[in-house]
């Protein structure tokens, strides 16, 4: 006994699949979309950040060699004093 397609329970009963499958399928595509967006959207967050970061560390290498030269200025300073104070002793 064979239930093949002139079964009309089992043609209803596929229909119903295929439409099932249609719905799954066009639900996948809305999701992937809406995954998609989303990594585009993270993807630009990420290069901003990138760009930020290579802003701040360029900042601190600036200031980390005007650290180094106001340093150098005040033990100049020092010295020079330290020097009048020992000519004025």
């Amino acid at each position: 006994m064979c239930y093949s397609h002139r079964n009309p329970l089992f043609l209803s009963h596929q229909s119903s699949l295929q439409t099932a499958e249609t719905e799954v399928s066009a639900n996948d595509v809305l999701e992937k979309q809406a995954l998609v967006k989303e990594i585009l959207t993270m993807q630009e967050s990420l290069r901003g950040l990138a760009s930020r970061v290579a802003s701040v560390q360029a900042d601190c290498t600036k200031a980390e060699g005007d650290n180094e030269m106001l340093q150098a200025y005040i033990d100049s300073v020092t010295k020079s004093l330290a020097a009048k104070s020992n000519s004025a002793s």
